[in-house]
C-alpha cells in the first residue's frame, strides 16, 4: 500500500506541474512583476527593483531558473513564473502527508481504540506512516484527497501562473508545519526532535525571504509550542529560534552587503510608511467598514476557494462544491479526534488572519490564499475519520465519494478561469499595447497609477505620469501648456469630476475571478475643463460605434468618476 500512495502523489506532481506549466501566464501583470523583472537584471532597492524588503530569495530562485531557461526561453515573465510553478507542485507531498499525519495521529476507530492505544504506546519514527496499520485505505484516501483538492484550488492555481512571489511563498507553509508536527510527535526522540524543530525555523526564516509579510506565522508556531507545550519546551524553542536566525541571516546578511545598512533602513522607513498610510489598503489608510470585510470573505470564499457567490462564472459548479466542501469541513468538526489538529491550524493561522484584517489590502484576495492551504488536510483527515468511524458498514464509501465530488467540482471551477488566464491579455498590459499601437509618443501624454510603471517597462518613448484625480491632470496639462492628446485611466476618480471634459475611448476587461485587482479598465481622452457635466456624458454618447457592453463600463466609469470612486 506504501507503494500505491506514493505512485498516487507522483502521478498528482507530474500532473499538477504538466498543467501549471500549460496553463502560465506570458505578461508581466502590474507594477510588482515588473520590479521583479527589472531586479532580475539589476537588484536596487534604491530604484525599486524590487521594492522593500527586496524578495531575495525569491529573485535568487528566480535568477537560477533564468540562467537555466536562458538557452531555451528568453523571457523574464517565465522565470519569475517558474519557482511558484516547481514548488507550488512539490507542496502536493507535504499537504498529503500533513493529512496522513493527522488521520494517523488523531483518528481511531472505535472497534479499533484498545488495538491502536496499545500500538501508539510503542516508540516509532515520527515520519512513520499508517499505511501498515488495520486500515491503510482511510489514510490514502485522505492524503490523495487532500492534494488533489489543493492542486484544483482555483485562487493558489491562479496564484502559482503569475510573476509574483506569493506562491512560493505560500507553498513553503505546508513543508514549515509537517516539520514542526514531526517535532512536536510526542514519541519523536530527542534528536529527531531537535532536527525537525530547528528545520522548521530554518523554514520560516526562508519564507520571510519570500514574503515578509508571512511574518504571524511565526507567532503561529509559538502558540502551537506554548499549547502543546512538549516535555523538552524550553530545548525545542532554543533550536526552533536557532533555525530562524540562520534561516534569516540567509538572506539578510547578504541583502545588507549588498544595499548597504543605512539605504536599508531608508527603503525599510519609506515604504512601511507608504504602505500603512497611503497605498496599502490598510486600515490606517482606507475607510473601515462592513464592505471591507466582505471583500475580505469574497476573497478567501469565492476567489480562492471557489466557493459559491451571486455573480461569481460556473455557480452551478461553486453551489455543488459548496456543498461537498462544507459536508467535509463539517465533518472534521464534529469528530473530536480531529479537534487537536483544528486546534493547531487555528493557533497557526490565526495571528495571520489579524494581520490582514488590518495591514493588508482586501481588495488584493492573494493575500487570503496562506490560511486556506490548511483546510485541504482538514477535508482530507475527515474523509480518513469517517472511513474508520464507518468501518464495516455501508456508510464506509460515503466520505471518499463526497471527496471525489468536491474534486470534480473544484476541478469544473479551475479549468475554465486558468484557461482564460492562460488565453487573455491583462487589462494594464492591454492598455499599453493599445497605446503603443494608436497614438503618437511625441504628441501624447498619460496619465495613470500602477500602470505607470508598465509603461517605463515596455513603452518607454511615452511621457506616463502618475495622478490620482482629474484636478492632478488638469494641473499638469495647464502649467505644461501640452497641446497634445491626453489619455487617463478609469482608475483616476474625482470629485470636482463636472468641471473636466473627457471622452471616452475604450476598455479592457478580464473576469474579477481571473484578475481581481485590475478586472475593468477603461481609457478616456482629456479634453479641458467644461462647467456643466452632462456635457460630459453627451461627449462620451456620440461614440456610436461602440459595442453596448463598452456602453455599459463607459457610463459605469464615469458615474464613478462623478461620484468620486478614488482607487489606488
Amino acid at each position: 500500500m506504501r507503494r500505491t500512495y506514493t505512485s498516487f502523489l507522483l502521478c498528482l506532481v507530474m500532473a499538477g506541474g504538466t498543467l501549471r506549466w500549460l496553463y502560465r501566464g506570458h505578461y508581466l501583470e502590474g507594477w510588482d512583476s515588473v520590479d521583479f523583472a527589472l531586479a532580475l537584471h539589476e537588484f536596487d532597492l534604491v530604484k525599486q527593483q524590487p521594492h522593500f524588503p527586496g524578495y531575495p530569495v525569491y529573485i535568487a530562485l528566480a535568477k537560477s531558473f533564468q540562467w537555466t531557461i536562458r538557452p531555451f526561453v528568453m523571457q523574464d515573465t517565465t522565470a519569475l513564473i517558474l519557482p511558484g510553478i516547481v514548488f507550488s507542485t512539490l507542496t502536493v507531498i507535504p499537504i498529503a502527508l500533513l493529512a496522513s499525519q493527522w488521520t494517523e495521529r488523531c483518528i481511531t476507530s472505535p472497534t479499533l481504540q484498545i488495538k491502536n492505544e496499545r500500538s501508539c504506546s510503542k516508540k516509532r519514527s515520527p515520519r512513520s506512516s499508517s499505511l501498515s496499520n488495520t486500515n491503510p485505505g482511510a489514510v490514502l484516501w485522505a492524503g490523495v484527497t487532500a492534494a488533489s483538492l489543493y492542486l484544483l484550488s482555483p485562487g493558489l492555481w491562479l496564484q502559482a501562473e503569475k510573476p509574483l512571489s506569493d506562491a512560493l511563498g505560500c507553498v513553503l507553509l505546508p513543508w514549515l508545519a509537517l516539520t514542526l508536527t514531526y517535532a512536536l510527535n510526542p514519541s519523536a526522540k530527542r534528536s529527531s526532535s531537535l532536527w525537525w524543530i530547528s528545520t522548521t525555523g530554518a523554514l520560516m526564516g526562508l519564507v520571510l525571504g519570500i514574503r515578509l509579510s508571512y511574518w504571524p506565522f511565526v507567532l503561529g508556531c509559538a502558540l502551537i509550542v506554548l499549547i502543546q507545550r512538549p516535555p523538552r519546551f524550553k530545548e525545542l524553542a532554543l533550536w526552533g529560534c536557532g533555525g530562524l536566525g540562520i534561516g534569516t541571516c540567509v538572506w539578510i546578511l547578504p541583502l545588507i552587503v549588498h544595499t548597504g545598512v543605512e539605504e536599508l533602513i531608508q527603503a525599510s522607513i519609506y515604504f512601511s510608511t507608504g504602505h500603512f498610510t497611503r497605498w496599502g489598503g490598510t486600515v490606517f489608510s482606507d475607510e473601515i467598514g462592513l464592505g471591507r470585510y466582505m471583500t475580505w470573505w469574497w476573497g478567501i470564499w469565492a476567489f480562492s476557494l471557489g466557493g459559491y457567490w451571486p455573480e461569481a462564472p460556473q455557480n452551478v459548479w461553486r453551489i455543488l462544491f459548496s456543498i461537498s466542501f462544507c459536508l467535509l469541513m463539517l465533518g472534521a468538526i464534529l469528530h473530536k479526534p480531529i479537534r487537536p489538529a483544528i486546534l493547531s491550524i487555528g493557533a497557526l493561522i490565526t495571528p495571520y488572519l489579524l494581520w490582514i484584517l488590518i495591514g493588508q489590502n482586501p481588495e488584493r484576495p492573494r493575500h487570503a490564499l496562506p490560511p486556506i492551504l490548511f483546510l485541504y488536510p482538514l477535508a482530507g483527515v475527515a474523509i480518513g475519520a469517517w472511513m474508520l468511524q464507518w468501518d464495516n458498514t455501508r456508510l464506509r464509501l460515503l466520505p471518499p465519494a463526497i471527496g471525489t465530488l468536491a474534486v470534480i467540482f473544484s476541478s469544473l471551477i479551475t479549468f475554465p478561469l486558468v484557461k482564460a488566464y492562460a488565453e487573455t491579455m491583462p487589462p494594464q498590459s492591454a492598455l499599453v499595447e493599445y497605446v503603443k499601437t494608436n497614438f503618437d509618443p511625441k504628441e501624447t501624454r498619460v496619465f495613470a497609477w500602477g500602470t505607470q510603471r508598465l509603461f517605463a517597462h515596455h513603452a518607454s518613448e511615452f511621457d506616463v505620469d502618475r495622478a490620482r484625480g482629474l484636478s492632478n491632470v488638469a494641473a499638469v496639462v495647464r502649467t505644461a501648456e501640452f497641446q497634445g492628446t491626453v489619455l487617463f485611466t478609469s482608475k483616476l476618480g474625482q470629485k470636482l469630476s463636472k468641471y473636466y471634459c473627457f471622452d471616452y475611448l475604450t476598455t479592457f476587461r478580464r473576469s474579477k475571478y481571473v484578475e481581481p485587482w485590475f478586472s475593468t479598465l477603461s481609457v478616456f481622452s482629456y479634453c479641458g475643463i467644461r462647467g456643466d457635466s452632462r456635457k460630459v456624458l453627451q461627449s462620451a454618447n456620440r461614440h456610436k460605434t461602440m459595442p453596448k457592453t463598452d456602453t455599459k463600463i463607459m457610463h459605469a466609469s464615469l458615474f464613478a468618476a462623478l461620484l468620486n470612486t478614488n482607487t489606488n
